[in-house]
């Protein structure tokens, strides 16, 4: 199997175990992962955080994937997944992103990060808060 259809594979196994067995979330993560959800302040490790993994907190969740981006390297697979979360009457969209790397035979996430995207109306707003000569380092 290619790269590209392991991570087609990670992304379906993943969400189904998200709804339907939560508890084993932690077999996909590598021990020594790093993981960042909305409520943490920067990434922490894996061992810290098992039980912030589910992002489907609700027995009825649904996930819905609506775009993945899976860019395979020499040394690890990246994964960008846009999607939502339906729960209660209640729809949220979200993003997730994940490393994964090849330790013994296997993919495991190496690195994860989840996060709300927020509806917003215009990009102008964040736009004008961008100080242009902070950027200039990576225009030159």
């Amino acid at each position: 199997m290619s790269m590209i259809d392991d991570a087609k594979e990670f992304i379906k196994l993943y969400y189904l175990i998200s709804t339907s067995k939560p508890l084993d979330l932690p077999k996909f993560y590598d021990e020594m992962a790093l993981v960042s959800r909305p409520s943490f302040e920067h990434p922490i490790p894996f061992g810290e955080c098992t039980k912030s993994l589910n992002i489907a907190s609700y027995a009825d969740s649904n996930i819905n994937i609506n775009s993945t981006v899976i860019l395979p390297n020499n040394d690890y697979l990246a994964i960008v997944v846009t999607g939502s979360i339906k729960s209660n009457d209640n729809e949220r969209l979200f993003t997730q992103t994940f490393i994964l790397q090849d330790k013994a035979d296997r993919l495991y996430i190496t690195s994860e990060a989840f996060q709300f995207v927020e509806r917003y109306n215009s990009l102008n707003n964040y736009v004008e808060s961008v100080d242009e000569q902070k950027g200039d380092h990576f225009l030159s």
